[in-house]
């Protein structure tokens, strides 16, 4: 499988190495060049051993971006031989727009404005700018039809009434798990390795409207020359690489196209029957292929990019029937294409009993099925004959995070949210030089996580070798103490097995197959993930996680 090779790559950085600031300061400008190259060094990395071409590069995601970082970073690019690297600024809203303005040497580095979740809608200060404008990210919204709706109105609105070139959908495909934060909202889902299920979303057709019939490099025609609103409700935009010439019609209803963010002011759009007319080297046109979606609500059979009879122009003129809630492609482009696909294989619960020894993996690798929400795990050599390749959490400093609050210690979960009754064990390694100061077994997990994380309940035992003692708490935070105690025969730079056995009410712990200690599990814990992790931001190694249903 090959990629796309008209597909530009944009990188943008959320959280950063603690190394590139001091434990004290949350940010990555303290020491701008020391960032800067950090970034530059990342880019020139993406290529030599991935053949990746950042075509783009960002800041820091939705938080303010520093002037002075901005002007010293274009310069190391420059240093880099990465002058062709275009900067995005600041993928928060439009307050670069005003700085740019009154500082030449920022205006000069900053190549495009991006703004996240615009509402369709720029600033007077950033159209000022002249530079390019984009909604540098939109969309995170569930993909069923409404968020389907939202997709079609934001790609043109943002052209329409905020001069935006480029919407960028977040994200592009859903690959987490059910229940966790921002679930089912991408163009596609594809979350269940294990069955190789996936499903083709509304919102997929919708892109297909667009990037089907244009491609990077094209243009957009002006406003009131190929763009604009339609009498009834609606927008058109025109696009053309001066050969071809596409038109995308969106008539979507405000109630059927409310994104997740930000709010909706109200509108109205009526069936309607418009007329448009091509001139200059356009009139010489006769006809235009015609795809069209109309999104169904309340019973109604819904039609995703389906080509129609083609549109007939006469004397550069044609007239089209556009009802609501509906996506209209015209175009000279011969290569639209429904695509199809196999039905995909059958959805199924995560599969059990689930065991990994993590031995098949290439090193660096993450391991298949774990879903980390803090920290960095990756598969890495291990001196022991018998753990040859294991789980290590590898950040030992504290990041600098994107997360507020902070999300920590390290914590990666694994398996399915509806879990109840469930026996689940792992070996754990804690080195004694820059160890972590405990691991932690948990089950019957819960949350949003991502940056929610810290509000995560569960069952979780706490293991501090180093301390020889325990704790058991009702939460990924500690703040509901259940029990706690001293632990006997567990060391440093040795080898244990840790595992759990919760079963309606109770949970058992044991180390090394000898019990420790036995909890009443609060009636607000029902199910949930399992989920391993470190005490702090230091290493750890783990191995051979086996989960089963527990024995009756």
């Amino acid at each position: 499988m090959q990629r796309n090779p008209g597909i530009k790559l944009y990188g943008l950085s959320w959280s950063f190495p603690g190394w590139l600031s001091n434990s004290s300061v949350n940010s990555p400008f303290l020491y701008p060049a020391r960032t800067a190259n950090y970034l530059a060094r990342w880019i020139l990395g993406a290529k030599k051993h991935h053949n990746l071409t950042i075509d783009y590069i960002g800041i820091w995601n939705e938080r303010t971006a520093d002037p002075t970082f901005i002007k010293i970073f274009k310069s190391i690019l420059v240093k880099h031989k990465l002058q062709n690297l275009q900067i995005v600024a600041g993928d928060l809203h439009w307050e670069m727009a005003p700085k740019m303005l009154n500082d030449s040497h920022l205006y000069a580095a900053v190549d495009i404005l991006g703004a996240h979740y615009p509402g369709t809608m720029t600033t007077d200060m950033a159209f000022k700018t002249n530079k390019t404008l984009w909604s540098s990210e939109d969309f995170s919204t569930i993909n069923d039809n409404i968020g389907a709706g939202c997709w079609a109105r934001v790609i043109n609105q943002n052209y329409v009434n905020g001069y935006m070139s480029s919407t960028i959908a977040w994200n592009l495909i859903v690959s987490y798990y059910n229940t966790l934060i921002w679930s089912s909202m991408g163009l596609m889902t594809a979350n269940q390795p294990w069955s190789g299920h996936y499903s083709v979303e509304a919102p997929v057709w919708v892109t297909a409207h667009t990037a089907q019939f244009a491609a990077n490099g094209w243009h957009y025609l002006l406003h009131g020359k190929g763009v604009g609103h339609l009498d009834g409700g609606g927008t058109y935009v025109s696009i053309t690489d001066m050969k071809d010439l596409t038109i995308i019609i969106e008539t979507v209803s405000h109630n059927h196209s409310a994104c997740v963010r930000p709010p909706l002011p109200q509108y109205s759009v009526i069936a309607q029957n418009a007329t448009f007319q091509l001139k200059g080297s356009f009139g010489r046109v006769k006809r235009l292929f015609f795809w069209y979606t109309k999104l169904g609500f309340s019973n109604e059979e819904s039609v995703y990019f389906k080509e129609q009879e083609s549109v007939k122009v006469f004397n550069g003129s044609f007239s089209i029937f556009l009802d609501v809630d509906s996506l209209v492609t015209l175009t000279t482009v011969t290569k639209g294409k429904h695509g199809s696909f196999a039905d995909p294989p059958i959805q199924s619960h995560f599969p059990l009993p689930y065991s990994d020894d993590f031995q098949a993996y290439h090193v660096n690798e993450e391991p298949y099925n774990f879903a980390q929400q803090a920290g960095v795990w990756e598969i890495q050599l291990n001196n022991d004959l018998q753990h040859q390749q294991v789980i290590r959490q590898v950040i030992t400093e504290q990041p600098i995070h994107w997360c507020d609050p902070v999300v920590q210690p390290p914590i990666n979960i694994i398996g399915d949210p509806t879990w109840t009754d469930i026996t689940a064990s792992i070996d754990f390694f804690i080195p004694s030089r820059g160890g972590s100061s405990a691991v932690f077994l948990a089950v019957r997990v819960r949350g949003r996580m991502g940056c929610d994380t810290m509000a995560a309940t569960g069952v979780f035992f706490w293991a501090s070798v180093e301390t020889q003692t325990y704790r058991v708490t009702a939460d990924f935070a500690s703040t509901v103490l259940l029990t706690h105690g001293k632990l006997l025969g567990v060391f440093l730079d040795k080898w244990h097995t840790l595992t759990t056995t919760v079963q309606g009410e109770f949970c058992v712990w044991s180390i090394d197959g000898k019990l420790v200690t036995s909890v009443q599990v609060p009636t607000s814990l029902k199910e949930g993930f399992v989920a391993i992790g470190t005490g702090n931001f230091s290493a750890a190694d783990f191995d051979n996680v086996n989960i089963d249903r527990p024995v009756k």
